[in-house]
Formats: structure tokens, C-alpha cells, sequence
């Protein structure tokens, strides 16, 4: 029995995250789902962000999702606000919403919500 859509027999997923700073050489798994459960930068340097970007864009995954981890604060302007001295974070609070465009338009990005992907 077919329990999804779009003509998928069973649904392989990968999840990469939490590492602080993940390695933009390392082999990710073939599969329908890839996720990225936080913290793909190290301190949320526009430039790291930048690298994560292009690096996830790559990837072959039909649906690719990410979701900002503690370290990504260039995500969350109230604690860009509080931390950006300490980390010498120099962009102008107007554009973070800048930094999330570096990814495509296929990619999606999950912050107190939720997607349905295959019915699930």
C-alpha cells in the first residue's frame, strides 16, 4: 500500500545539526527529506550562513528544512541585539531578514510553525 503522495512508495529522510558549525564537506545520504535541526553556524556570521546556504541549496533532496538553533542568532533579532558586540557582529538590525535570502525558494524554513510534506 502507497501511504503517500506524489507517487512515493516510502520516505527516506536525513537529518544533520547541532553541532555549532557544521562541515560543509561531509557526505549527507540520498533520500526525499533532509533536515537541519539547528545550529548551523558557529556565532550566526552572515558569511556562515552564507556557507550553510549554499552548501543545503546543493543538496538533492526533494524537500529540504532547517530550523535556527541557538548558536544561528542572527535568526532571533531580540538576542542578535544582546550578543552582537560580543560577537563582533557588525550587520544593521534592518537586514537579518537579508541573511535568510540566501537560500532557494524550495528550501523551507521552520520557526514556531510547522509543514506538511506527503500528507505527513
Amino acid at each position: 500500500m502507497n501511504l503517500c503522495s506524489g507517487g512515493f512508495s516510502s520516505i527516506s529522510s536525513g537529518k544533520i545539526g547541532a553541532d555549532g558549525s557544521i562541515n560543509l564537506s561531509m557526505n549527507i545520504p540520498d533520500g526525499d527529506i533532509l533536515i537541519h535541526a539547528g545550529d548551523f553556524t558557529y556565532s550566526g556570521q552572515p558569511r556562515e550562513v552564507e556557507n550553510f546556504a549554499n552548501f543545503f541549496n546543493s543538496q538533492p533532496h526533494k524537500y529540504k528544512i532547517y530550523i535556527a538553533g541557538n548558536h544561528d542568532i542572527t535568526y532571533d533579532k531580540e538576542k542578535y541585539m544582546n550578543l552582537k558586540e560580543r560577537y563582533h557582529l557588525k550587520l544593521p538590525l534592518d537586514k537579518l531578514d537579508s541573511v535568510k535570502a540566501k537560500f532557494n525558494d524550495d528550501v523551507i524554513y521552520l520557526e514556531d510553525s510547522h509543514v506538511e510534506i506527503l500528507n505527513y
